[in-house]
């Protein structure tokens, strides 16, 4: 039979061994601790509490209790940095577009609400995601984008009022090329387009311009007996008509969006007005030509509703047609001519 003490020494010896188990796991850490004023722990055992963001240090028969902000780096026992992982913190160098720098501090990021709060060492700093020019990791590797990214579902949430309607008016420089515009010279003019959104990265572009070529030059007159000198001139007033579809490659159509970058592709016609004087008499023809055009641009935003363009189109005419052919004959018996437009002006959003 067992004697009346077994019991209680049993129970003795198993609680010592599930306090011992349970020491043995909840057993504070050990490493070096480096505090952002140059003071550095080597060697102590520490506890981590997150929901009160703050580090037990237990050193000397001492607690000392320390706030994740006035931490600069944690080592573990072979000196490898485990601060993120410890804190559960991005730690990191953050300059805003003012030109201020916070080097190596902690930071939490909210998405939703587009904003940083940097931890300092004696207050928090809360920042919006627009004041933010960088944000360098440890190893100061640029992390702006992958920190500052939204949830793909927020995106079009957060991103602010888009526009629908945008209106443009430039001023244009058209270079033409090819046999079919043989003596002309480049010349200046002027262009509209109404932009209509159909989706986030595709528009409608209805365009209208208008440029003027002009030669002039002086010719011996077909009368030989006279053999007189006539000054002569040609005007020929290039008017074009597009419809075009534009492509945003980002999608992007938020008001005040800094750089928009696009290209289009349309078809239209172009009508050429020429008028021409000589021998004291004026002389006019017009001729309509179906074209293509290809163009790219970038608009710079000025304000939410207005911004600077700057684009380039080349044009395809195709100016004539074998004899006895028809314009739908096919594209390599067709005569192509050329006009190169250089564009700068301002876009209006709605």
């Amino acid at each position: 039979m067992h004697s009346k003490h077994s019991l209680p020494v049993l129970f003795f010896v198993l609680a010592s061994i599930l306090l011992t188990g349970v020491s043995a796991v909840a057993a504070p850490d050990v490493g070096t601790i480096i505090f952002k004023d140059g003071e550095e722990f080597r060697n102590v055992s520490y506890d981590v509490n997150r929901l009160r963001q703050v580090i037990i240090i237990q050193t000397l028969g001492t607690e000392m209790v320390i706030k994740f902000d006035q931490i600069s780096s944690i080592l573990d026992r072979k000196f490898r940095d485990i601060t993120d992982k410890v804190l559960n913190l991005p730690i990191g160098t953050i300059i805003l577009k003012s030109g201020e720098e916070f080097r190596n501090v902690g930071y939490d990021v909210n998405s939703i609400k587009q904003l940083v709060t940097i931890h300092l060492l004696k207050k928090d700093m809360v920042v919006k995601f627009d004041r933010i020019s960088r944000i360098l990791d440890r190893d100061f590797r640029n992390v702006t984008d992958k920190t500052l990214s939204l949830p793909s579902k927020l995106k079009l949430a957060t991103a602010g009022p888009t526009w629908g309607i945008a209106l443009r008016l430039a001023c244009i420089h058209s270079i033409p090329s090819s046999d079919y515009y043989t003596g002309f010279r480049a010349g200046f003019g002027y262009e509209g387009d109404v932009i209509v959104a159909l989706s986030r990265r595709v528009s409608l572009r209805l365009s209208l311009s208008r440029s003027g070529l002009r030669e002039n030059w002086t010719t011996v007159s077909v009368e030989a007996d006279s053999g007189r000198m006539v000054k002569a001139y040609l005007d020929l007033n290039v008017v074009q008509y597009f419809v075009s579809l534009q492509y945003d490659p980002s999608g992007d159509r938020t008001l005040g969006r800094r750089i928009s970058n696009y290209v289009f592709i349309g078809i239209g016609v172009i009508e050429h007005n020429g008028s021409a004087a000589a021998y004291g008499r004026q002389y006019s023809a017009s001729e309509t030509k179906w074209a293509n055009t290809l163009g790219l641009g970038v608009t710079i935003s000025m304000t939410n509703r207005l911004g600077f363009d700057i684009s380039m189109a080349h044009h395809i005419v195709y100016a004539e047609v074998e004899e006895g052919g028809e314009w739908y004959q096919p594209f390599w018996d067709l005569e192509l001519a050329y006009i190169f437009d250089a564009k700068v002006g301002l876009v209006a959003y709605f």
